[in-house]
């Protein structure tokens, strides 16, 4: 019975901040060319994000729960500071775009887009106590990143009221993505992604109702594992399959609603394959980590007093499993979110306030550990239009 068994507690515990500042600066441009107009932007983004992480580590290490009665209080042992991680990732990427309209129903698009990522660690450990474990991590490498992403697709449209696509692209993501990154993975390329979209936008009510669908797949062909001996690799591959659907209408000229939902079938396609304990991360023919089948949203916003706009919806997302073995999992949940708007006709102010109820729930899962919810968050962003 569940009020019989014990777990034991995590043997270290962390206080991390996180800082990120971004500017993207685009310019988009008409051409004619005889009967061939093109539509071409063109793009400037630099960033940059921080990440300062404190790690503590406990003694006793294990600490048991009662899991038929968890008790979250206060923490048994001594507590001390083991080691402090900065990581600085710096982001510089250009692009460009091409829409080329052949005529009234045929149209192409091209792109390329190019990135440098830049990351470095440092790492500081602390002297540590009698009986404590220490600590074995090493020190990270700088690694510089670029890639080069292109897409392309074809747009179809036979009326003013139809619409139909097709669209491929390339992605990467670099080793240290959620800017942090380890001895073992920093010398990895960046994971490549290939994906592919079919879909489709019908209007009617003269434009005040319009659905769009689209069927596609992303594939990640060198995905990021470990092998037998614990090292990281890029053997794996895994795929998601997809179908999303689409409503959005006016119910008079100021309240406007939209819905949608999200169908996502992610499996691991191949991965290293390991004996007893030591099997890959990457499973094959099991489940993807961190993607719940079933999305689903709806929201309504009513502009009002000319320039104001407010609005609210539901969010909701399925249970998804926490590794990829579909050993464990978390619970899926329903959030409310909230809007309200200020807008000009050169600049905009907006305040979006996520989790409303400030519910507790998970929001995502990977690499065996569940990230708890942010709570009730405010976020404000200026628009301003040349």
């Amino acid at each position: 019975p569940l009020q019989y068994l014990q777990a034991a507690r995590q043997d270290r515990d962390r206080v991390i901040n996180d800082k990120s500042l971004f500017n993207q600066t685009e310019l988009i441009a008409k051409i004619q060319s005889g009967s061939v107009l093109h539509t071409v932007t063109t793009g400037l983004e630099i960033g940059r994000d921080e990440y300062h992480e404190d790690r503590y580590i406990w003694n006793p290490t294990n600490n048991p729960i009662n899991l038929g009665n968890p008790v979250n209080g206060t923490r048994q042992g001594a507590r001390a500071m083991t080691r402090t991680v900065e990581t600085t990732a710096d982001t510089l990427a250009v692009y460009i775009n091409d829409q080329i309209d052949l005529d009234k129903q045929w149209k192409l698009v091209g792109g390329l887009r190019w990135d440098r990522f830049d990351v470095s660690t440092s790492l500081q450990k602390y002297a540590l106590p009698s009986g404590f474990l220490a600590d074995t991590t090493a020190l990270a490498s700088p690694k510089t990143d670029t890639m080069v992403s292109p897409r392309a697709g074809l747009i179809y449209q036979p009326d003013e009221t139809s619409s139909y696509y097709v669209s491929y692209g390339v992605s990467f993501n670099p080793s240290a993505e959620a800017i942090t990154q380890t001895a073992s993975n920093a010398s990895l390329d960046p994971e490549k992604n290939r994906s592919i979209e079919v879909g489709a936008k019908l209007d009617y009510l003269e434009g005040n109702l319009s659905f769009n669908s689209a069927l596609f797949r992303i594939e990640k062909t060198n995905a990021r594992s470990t092998d037998a001996f614990g090292s990281a690799t890029l053997d794996g591959d895994v795929r998601v399959d997809g179908i999303e659907l689409g409503v959005i209408g006016r119910i008079t000229p100021a309240w406007q609603v939209l819905a949608g939902y999200t169908f996502l079938d992610g499996q691991v396609i191949d991965g290293p394959v390991g004996t007893g304990t030591d099997a890959g991360i990457l499973s094959a023919g099991k489940t993807l980590q961190n993607t719940p089948r079933h999305n689903a949203s709806i929201w309504t916003t009513y502009s009002f007093a000319e320039h104001w706009e407010a609005g609210g919806g539901l969010l909701y997302s399925s249970d998804r499993y926490v590794n990829n073995f579909e050993t464990a999992q978390i619970d899926g949940y329903t959030r409310a979110d909230a809007t309200i708007a200020y807008k000009e006709k050169r600049y905009g102010v907006r305040l979006n306030l996520q989790n409303l109820t400030d519910k507790k729930y998970f929001e995502a899962a990977a690499g065996s550990r569940a990230v708890p919810v942010r709570g009730r968050t405010a976020i404000v962003t200026v628009a301003y239009w040349f």
